[in-house]
């Protein structure tokens, strides 16, 4: 039995990540606008959040062949974000900001259990592992949000805050009650070197949503259930390679609303993949090469009438490719690196503008390369260097693809020391610090990307 409990507090604040187009993305007559310009308003935009959770995980083996396990957890999250004061794009002089109002507060608790047995038994050539199981997981929220035009607008190039705030009341209160409980077995079956594994899941879910702001109080309730299904096959060479083909179905419950209040249904999917992975006797190396394509139905985008609210798009595809590999040298030397290429596209939508267009955020072109290095003797035994490079191709942020932002590529470094138990590491991301567009998704919204990130940590195992 492990008992696992969390507490956490985040006290911040938000409204300095939304930065118009035109001085980020694009030009503007005034100049560039700072990478840590800040948008909100001082003592107006604070956003606290504290997550508490409390759980356990349970296992008990009755015999080598059967085990039961159980995992439970119980949390709480508290959200409260003030007046919300939030950019909404220039003026006609290309230098006075638009801002908003949008505060928000939201309570809720979750609860999750898992069951399941696992049973192993063979015949002959023939090795079964069973898996069977039957999960619930329950959420509540309570959800209060406003958003309202009226905050005092600000010159994006010379700011001067202070400006008198009135915040203002809540508009729309979501009370949501979402039920799930589901049935599941697997069964991985070894037959000399094939691996077949087929496992099927049966989900139920319940959800009650309460707009308790609206007039009058509206009240939804929503039933729905789903059979998804898995099977994959592979067969393992003596000489450490491995081709596999599998399929797959998924089925998800989505939180949240429209902005009508509408509760959004789950969304589902369905995954073909072929690929082939290599691992040499010596395991210090695994490869892996993998094409694929995903279907999915009812995922979330911006809605681009009510930008801070989500819609779901009919049906979108993914087709793509992945190239993963970590080779582990003798001498302390690891180097590692993966590409993956993406199709992507909206193939079925209520909304002819996005038909046919990338999926927002989605990047053709992913990359990654890195080395470490440990000193294995010496004085300096245990010391060891990381540097790595990533690069991520230009993207689309909005869903009609309006707004492309330019790719760009980032440098990484650590240093690390190990001392007995003890691990003592130093991480930087973006070495370099430079000043780069993550996403565009609106002429209103821009977003730079991180600065120099630097973390030290300090690591004990036992």
């Amino acid at each position: 039995l492990t008992v696992l409990a969390r507490w956490q507090k985040a006290d911040t604040a938000q409204g300095g990540g939304f930065l118009p187009a035109a001085g980020t993305l694009l030009p503007n007559p005034h100049g560039k606008i700072p990478r840590e310009r800040y948008t909100g308003e001082p003592g107006w935009n604070d956003y606290v959040k504290t997550m508490q959770s409390i759980g356990y995980e349970l296992s008990h083996r009755f015999s080598d062949a059967l085990t039961f396990r159980q995992n439970l957890r119980y949390g709480k999250v508290d959200v409260d974000h003030d007046a919300g004061v939030g950019a909404f794009g220039l003026q006609d002089d290309q230098r006075t900001l638009t801002r908003y109002y949008f505060p928000l507060e939201e309570q809720s608790k979750s609860f999750a259990v898992d069951n399941n047995v696992e049973w192993k038994f063979g015949a002959g050539n023939w090795d079964h592992t069973v898996l069977a199981g039957i999960d619930y997981r329950r959420l509540e929220s309570d959800y209060s949000s406003a958003f309202a035009f009226g905050a005092p607008s600000l010159d994006i190039f010379n700011p001067v805050y202070g400006a008198p705030i009135v915040k203002p009341a809540y508009t729309s209160r979501t009370d949501k009650l979402q039920q799930q409980i589901g049935v599941y077995v697997q069964d991985q079956i070894r037959i000399d070197r094939w691996v077949i594994t087929a496992a099927g899941r049966q989900d139920r879910v319940r959800t009650r949503t309460d707009q308790l702001l609206a007039n009058p109080v509206t009240r939804e309730r929503q039933n729905d259930s789903k059979f998804s299904g898995r099977v994959g096959v592979n067969y393992v060479f003596e000489s450490g390679w491995a081709p596999y083909v599998a399929w797959s179905q998924s089925f998800e419950p989505t939180v949240g609303a429209d902005f009508l209040g509408r509760s959004f249904v789950p969304t589902t999917g369905e995954q073909i993949e072929a690929g082939l992975k290599f691992q040499p006797a010596n395991g210090r190396a695994l490869l892996t090469l993998a094409a694929y394509e995903i279907k999915q139905k009812n995922t979330l985008t911006v809605d681009p009438v009510h930008t801070l609210f989500s819609v779901q798009q009919g049906e979108t595809r993914v087709r793509g490719a992945e190239l993963e590999g970590r080779w582990n040298f003798a001498n302390g030397l690891s180097v590692y690196g993966a590409y993956t290429y993406t199709d992507s596209e909206v193939t079925r939508s209520n909304d002819a503008g996005a038909l046919g267009k990338q999926i927002a955020l989605q990047p053709r072109n992913v990359a990654s390369l890195g080395a470490d290095y440990t000193i294995g003797y010496g004085a300096l035994s245990g010391l060891g260097f990381g540097a790595g490079v990533r690069y991520t191709g230009e993207h689309y942020g909005d869903t009609y693809n309006q707004w492309k932002t330019p790719s760009y590529t980032l440098f990484d470094a650590a240093v690390h020391y190990d001392l007995d138990a003890w691990r003592f590491q130093l991480n930087a991301s973006n070495l370099s610090d430079k000043e780069y567009v993550s996403v565009c998704n609106s002429a209103a919204w821009c977003y730079y990307g991180y600065p120099r990130t630097v973390t030290a940590s300090v690591r004990y195992r036992w």
